[in-house]
């Protein structure tokens, strides 16, 4: 199942610059015509996480990962009111050591924009279409996967288990096939291997693995 398949609210194309559209396929005119219609708990997760980014306690480089123009329209329909004063205050510069590692980490992710969107299409495959906002959260948790920190950490989360909420309200079929309650990232990229047929791992089972402690050990 790919991403084209699935009628979002708004065209997964228009999150993406359109020098990043080029690493995709699908990009179809849906309006957004649900744009104020997010889900508590997505408004709640995304302003969480534009907050943690615009002060540093994130992996994420300014904008999430998303075009600006859709960032814009991000901050504009489902961001508190404070939180805007907080990005303008990022963009006068008040901070600039801040700023200066959001450009760095915004070239390491476009170093990594193929592997980022594979992410992304992974998780619209299996977002709950009945979740409004489902397919910013998608970008912006493949976007953090790109981050060497905790997946919770690199999203300026509070906890794994923040994350794991985060998860089963936007990808739950996703996040239930975790079974064994393996590491959010390599979980995500077995699952890539996996579906393209060319999984590498091999150990018999998780179980023998001498790698076990790096894909199921605590997140702390």
């Amino acid at each position: 199942m790919t991403a084209n398949t699935i009628a979002f609210s708004f065209s997964w194309g228009s999150l993406l610059s359109q020098h990043h559209q080029a690493q995709v396929k699908d990009d179809k005119n849906w309006a957004w015509a649900q744009a104020n219609a997010w889900s508590q708990a997505n408004r709640d997760f995304i302003n969480q996480i534009i907050k943690a980014q615009l002060t540093g306690k994130s992996g994420l480089p300014y904008g999430l990962g998303m075009a600006m123009a859709a960032y814009r329209d991000v901050l504009r329909t489902q961001v508190d009111k404070r939180l805007l004063a907080l990005d303008q205050r990022w963009r006068e510069n008040e901070w600039p050591m801040l700023r200066a590692r959001s450009e760095l980490l915004n070239s390491l992710h476009n170093s990594r924009l193929e592997e980022r969107n594979q992410l992304a299409q992974l998780l619209l495959a299996h977002a709950d279409e009945a979740i409004p906002g489902a397919e910013v959260i998608a970008l912006v948790v493949a976007s953090a996967c790109l981050d060497k920190a905790h997946l919770w950490r690199a999203l300026g989360m509070t906890s794994r288990e923040q994350l794991r909420y985060l998860l089963e309200h936007n990808f739950p079929q996703l996040a239930a096939n975790n079974t064994e309650d393996m590491r959010w990232k390599k979980y995500f990229y077995r699952c890539l291997c996996q579906g393209e047929g060319d999984y590498v791992c091999r150990a018999p089972s998780c179980g023998e693995c001498q790698s076990y402690n790096e894909c199921f050990g605590p997140e702390l």
